[in-house]
């Protein structure tokens, strides 16, 4: 077993949403990863809810077999709980029951859908995880995508309520007051599994590393005393490139945007961020949203929320929160942040503008 992984350089860039890469040189007072040394520090692939999931761990003394074995075990276990796709998962018992009778789960699973309702509330249902009747009938990147005719996204929109989600607490039961209601917590689930590793790592004394889970990136540590840079990504370029860089350490950086899945019908885009309110793909000016958090389980549910708001109303929310910033990028490349991003991140492409 290899319990000493060395990275002899690391100028670290992760795309958030995308692969970790980089298509610029780095400055000279910076050194570079190479693709043979991240395959040194890499402890997985793993996959969860039809992700993958890359962890890092650049500690020079740690058995990092043990790690993997850890963070396999755990990712496999929230994915067992939260997916739709297993009949014996607890959302798929909660859907089962809808308008029947409460279902009792996991407590994980419970304090998931918790947590969903209350980012619900606070973005007034622009995040609401009712959307599981609406996000199979459109099933935007899978196979099955399809443009549904209005009758059908009327009824599926009859199903979005997070106002009819019934939570017991003490008895950590779920119930959906109205049967064909169906939850998903795919807007939300890659954040807390995310966090879940981020545990496991600091079980493990880990001191450094990073996950990297369908692009929800979280940075562990820091390396070498330097805070990790990390590579936000050109929305309007291949994968690997960046617009700019952000400093973090112990932070999550999570970015929902139009261009990751979609398809295209009669000359026109759909997208996967769907609307609660028209049933349809968000229509507004906004390209991608870009969330820093402390927890993944919160910049997974506010990327998808702020996008779906709006830069004012979004940014608005952004700036009443602790501990959370955002960066927004528009069609015209125009860039507004939160309130205090810009001590932690630079423009790296000059194509794009500050506006704020």
């Amino acid at each position: 077993m290899n319990k000493k992984l060395v990275m002899i350089s690391i100028f670290l860039l992760l795309t958030v949403f995308m692969v970790i890469g980089c298509t610029q040189e780095p400055p000279e007072t910076e050194t570079y990863a190479t693709e043979e040394e991240d395959l040194e520090a890499q402890s997985g692939p793993f996959f969860f809810l039809n992700s993958v999931m890359d962890v890092k761990i650049f500690d020079e003394e740690n058995d990092t077999e043990e790690v993997r074995r850890a963070i396999s075990k755990e990712v496999q276990r929230v994915e067992s709980l939260m997916t739709m796709r297993d009949l014996h998962s607890d959302v798929s018992k909660i859907n089962q029951n809808a308008g029947i009778e409460p279902v009792t789960i996991d407590k994980d699973t419970f304090e998931v859908i918790e947590r969903s309702l209350y980012y619900s509330e606070i973005t007034n249902g622009a995040f609401d995880i009712t959307v599981g009747h609406l996000v199979e009938l459109w099933g935007i990147g899978t196979e099955d995508q399809r443009l549904p005719s209005q009758d059908e996204i009327d009824l599926s929109l009859s199903y979005i309520n997070y106002k009819d989600i019934e939570l017991d607490k003490e008895n950590l039961s779920v119930f959906l007051k109205r049967e064909g209601m169906m939850i998903d917590l795919g807007g939300i689930a890659k954040g807390y599994a995310a966090d879940r590793v981020a545990a496991v790592l600091a079980s493990h004394d880990v001191k450094s590393a990073i996950i990297n889970l369908g692009g929800d990136v979280y940075v562990h540590g820091s390396r070498e005393n330097r805070d990790f840079r990390v590579g936000i990504q050109n929305p309007f370029s291949d994968r690997g490139e960046h617009m700019g860089i952000y400093n973090a350490k112990d932070k999550s950086i999570v970015t929902s945007g139009n261009y990751e899945r979609f398809f295209e019908e009669d000359g026109i885009t759909y997208h996967h961020i769907l609307s609660t309110t028209d049933g349809y793909p968000v229509q507004n000016e906004l390209v991608s949203v870009t969330i820093i958090s402390d927890l993944s389980i919160d910049g997974d549910a506010l990327s998808t929320a702020v996008y779906a708001m709006g830069i004012e109303e979004g940014l608005g929310l952004v700036d009443r929160l602790e501990d959370v910033e955002a960066i927004i990028i528009n069609k015209d490349k125009e860039v507004y942040v939160s309130k205090n991003v810009m001590d932690f991140f630079t423009i790296s492409d000059d194509s794009f503008k500050l506006m704020n």
